[in-house]
Formats: structure tokens, sequence, C-alpha cells
């Protein structure tokens, strides 16, 4: 395991909270994170490498208090999973994850991300329903959105500088944050959630399908094409790619559990019927070609 992985590591549970991150990297890694307090709260700057990890009852335990976490991904990709499934992240989205509920993330390659923590407490008594708020996808380029993330890059080049902001300040600027992120979530899912988590669940269900697209899943839950992509659009990403994202990952899966079987019948398994098509989707998402994955992960093993 390389030095700077382990230092990551030990970054990320210091001022993230604890999370269980893996310790079998063996090559090379660059990161950087750098954590301010903000008042109560704290905001935390971090750059990446591919990396995952999780937070399960251990390290919920070992947490000294249930913070809520205002995640916004600058550059790159990340990815949640949770008790109400999982959503992804793109550059300019955000979302609010829960210390006190489990939580995994992935992310598939280089990332730039800015987190505010936040007591629960506070966090509550700013914003009364908090957990509308906590696994959606938000844009971050309308609205009382863009002021929200404006300042919270504000406030990282400011901390940044010599001397910050003085207590007063700090307590003002983490106030105005809260509202701006009140305006900008706009309170309880709408329908468009539902839809959503209705083609999502209809998706998977027929990944194996090589003939799935966005037309086939519009007209079996009875919407046009057009409304599925603007519903869909919400999420950060296109139904198309979320397909191919998701084939790649149940092939992930099957290439850890099974070194037998050829990577072309895993691949046909999951809709993919070019190898060379299955071989960039993979390559896009994990940073490999598949047979170097599996390679690499007959070694570790």
């Amino acid at each position: 395991m390389s030095q700077q992985y382990d230092r990551f590591r030990d970054a990320v549970s210091a001022t993230h909270l604890p999370w269980d991150l893996p310790s079998n990297r063996r090559r090379p890694f660059a990161a950087e994170v750098r954590a301010r307090e903000l008042a109560a709260a704290s905001l935390i700057a971090c750059a990446c490498d591919p990396c995952h990890g999780q937070r399960r009852a251990p390290e919920i335990a070992r947490s000294e208090r249930a913070m809520y976490g205002v995640l916004y991904v600058v550059s790159g990709r990340e990815r949640l999973g949770h008790g109400r499934g999982e959503l992804e992240l793109g550059a300019g989205t955000f979302t609010v994850w829960d210390s006190s509920a489990p939580l995994r993330f992935d992310v598939p390659g280089p990332l730039r991300k800015l987190t505010l923590l936040v007591p629960e407490a506070v966090f509550a008594a700013a914003l009364p329903r908090p957990q509308a708020m906590v696994g959606r996808v938000f844009d971050a380029s309308t609205g009382a959105a863009v002021l929200l993330l404006s300042q919270l890059r504000a406030l990282d080049t400011l901390h940044r500088r010599a001397g910050g902001l003085a207590p007063a300040e700090q307590e003002a600027a983490l106030r105005s944050t809260l509202d701006l992120l009140g305006a900008a979530t706009g309170g309880e899912p709408d329908d468009a959630t539902s839809l959503v988590a209705e083609i999502v669940r209809h998706a998977r269900a027929q990944l194996s399908d090589p003939l799935l697209d966005a037309n086939r899943i519009a007209d079996a839950i009875g919407i046009s094409r057009r409304q599925l992509d603007r519903v869909f659009a919400t999420t950060g990403s296109t139904i198309t790619r979320w397909i191919w994202r998701e084939r790649a990952e149940r092939c992930r899966k099957a290439i850890l559990l099974d070194s037998r079987t050829s990577l072309l019948t895993i691949a046909a398994r999951w809709g993919f019927a070019e190898a060379s098509h299955f071989t960039r989707v993979f390559r896009r998402e994990y940073g490999l070609g598949p047979r170097a994955y599996r390679e690499r992960a007959l070694r570790v093993r």
C-alpha cells in the first residue's frame, strides 16, 4: 500500500467522520484534503484519485455526533449508495447525506469536491425537514443553487488565505449558507423523484436484455421519451449512460466473483453485444480494461 493512500485514509476519517476504506492499494495515489472550521461546522476540500469506501455500523458508532454533509462535486464523478438507493454526482451537482445512516461511495476517476459538515442540531434548527434533502441530486447551475455553490467556493478561498474569518463572521457565513441551501433544495421531493425511482426499478429488472433502451423503458411505464429524458436529467446523468454504467458494474462484480467464466460471456450476460464496446465502457468507469482489472484482482487475492 502506498504511503500517500495510507495518509489519505487517515485524513478522510479525521475530517469526514470515520470511514472504512480498503487497504489493498498498490499503485501510486495522489490526494489532497484540506479542512477548516466554519463556526460549529467544517468545510472540507478534497481532491483524490479513484477510491471507494463505506460507513457501516462500526464507523457510525465511532462518530462523536450526528452530522449532515452537503457534498458538492467540483469536477469528476462520485457515486453514493444508501438505504434509499444509489445516486451519481457529476460536476456541478450536489447532495445531502446523513452521517447516522449507512453510506458507501465510489470514485471512478480523479475527483475534486467540497463538503460542508454541519452538526445535526444546527442543521435541523436552520432547515426543519433535513431528511427531505437526503439522497437527492441537485443541479447547481440554476437559481439559489448558483449562489450556494459560489458561497462555498468563496469560503474555501478565504480559508486558504492568512487570517480567514473571525468567529462572528463564521457564524454569519454558516447561517447564510444554510439559508441558501434551503432555498436551493426546495423542500419535499416532487413527482419527478418518484418517476425516476420507477424508471430505475424497471431498467434494473431488464438490464440483461440487450434490446433495453430509453424508448422501451418509456413505453413500459407509460410516458414519452422526451418526458423520460427530462425527468432523468435531474439525476445528473442520461438514462443511456446510466444503463451502460449499471451493466458495467454487474460485469465488474461477476469478474471479481468468477475467475473462470470468459469476459465475453460475462459481458453478453449483461447486455453487451460487442467486445470493443464492453472494453470501452468498462475502462471509462474503472480506469482499466476488464482483462487488466481481472488480473489485478487475482494478484491482490
